[in-house]
């Protein structure tokens, strides 16, 4: 009997990490600092930043899309982007509202352990906060196997604004 406990518990450990649906947040398993829409761009952009606090960080909503997921901010409503221009192998990733058509909405969320490799679909990278704590897309960076590359995506409930 034990020897079947331990070959379920086994075998649960060997079965990928679901990528959660819905309300989450989203943190850099590195630094701990979760993401969040920054300050204003010109034409509607936003860049994503690192926040420390937690009673700073923002709900995301994880949503199927023709295979891959977008990634949209309810608190500023607006979807996560990267930008088309490649600057030493890193691209800016940004917010962008849901009338703006872009061609870098969707991504790749890939199970690494418990925690998540977070790849754009148009223009391949993982996601990583860089200087300032500034939101980027690295290529060629070896699977997201490293930390500065890994996400935790947990399930959440939004707070509701008091009307």
């Amino acid at each position: 009997m034990q020897s079947v406990i331990l070959l379920f518990f086994l075998i649960g450990l060997a079965l990928p990490t679901e990528v959660p649906m819905g309300c989450v947040t989203i943190k850099h398993v590195e630094s701990g600092k979760y993401l969040a829409g920054d300050f204003k761009q010109k034409n509607n952009f936003r860049y994503i930043g690192g926040r420390e606090n937690e009673s700073e960080k923002e709900f995301w909503k994880v949503a199927k899309c023709d295979g891959d997921y977008t990634l949209f901010n309810t608190n500023i409503s607006q979807f996560m982007m990267t930008e088309a221009v490649e600057i030493g192998g890193e691209r800016a990733v940004y917010t962008v509202g849901a009338d703006v058509h872009v061609h870098t909405k969707k991504w790749k969320i890939i199970p690494q352990g418990e925690h998540f490799c977070i790849s754009n679909v148009k223009n391949p990278g993982c996601l990583f906060l860089g200087s300032f704590s500034n939101t980027y897309s690295k290529e060629n960076c070896q699977d997201c196997k490293e930390d500065q590359y890994k996400w935790q995506l947990t399930s959440c409930e939004p707070v509701e604004e008091a009307s």
